[in-house]
């Protein structure tokens, strides 16, 4: 999990919403607003939900802007989708047996970015980033994904 990385998107939420004071790529899924808001719901728990609170967190700010809503409502299905992951993961662990496809991780080989530089050896993420964020908050170093394939865009085990 520490050589995930989110995917490209625009430089101004980069700049605006990912974390950049570790002196890591900020790119790193772990610097992501998802995952800061996973991490930030594990140490103050349902009172992240309280407005003052929630409105100033990056990845409500984010997902707002992104998606042009700005309601109470919206926000709080916003983090309620985050919170339930968390939960999930933490009562039952994270693809527990049988192995479920459709709750697996999705990541790509390799990171390659003009302005952040590239990492061969990392993982580019690709789905399920609710899921992802639980885990990097919940402390898990290692967890089994789906490695997504280019050509054909087919999906194998890594």
């Amino acid at each position: 999990m520490s050589r995930m990385y989110a995917r490209q998107i625009n430089d101004r939420y980069i700049n605006s919403y990912f974390y950049h004071g570790d002196g890591d790529c900020p790119l790193l899924f772990k610097n992501s607003p998802i995952a800061r808001f996973a991490m930030s719901y594990k140490e103050v728990g349902k009172d992240i939900l309280l407005p003052k609170v929630l409105d100033e967190m990056p990845y409500i700010q984010f997902f707002c802007e992104r998606e042009g809503k700005n309601s109470r409502k919206f926000k709080l299905k916003t983090a309620k989708q985050v919170i339930s992951a968390y939960e999930s993961i933490k009562k039952y662990g994270y693809c527990k047996k049988p192995f479920s496809i459709r709750d697996a991780i999705h990541v790509k080989k390799g990171f390659y970015s003009a302005t952040y530089g590239d990492d061969s050896e990392g993982y580019t993420f690709v789905r399920r980033n609710h899921r992802a964020a639980s885990c990097i908050a919940l402390g898990y170093d290692k967890v089994p994904c789906l490695f997504y394939k280019e050509k054909g865009r087919r999906l194998w085990r890594m």
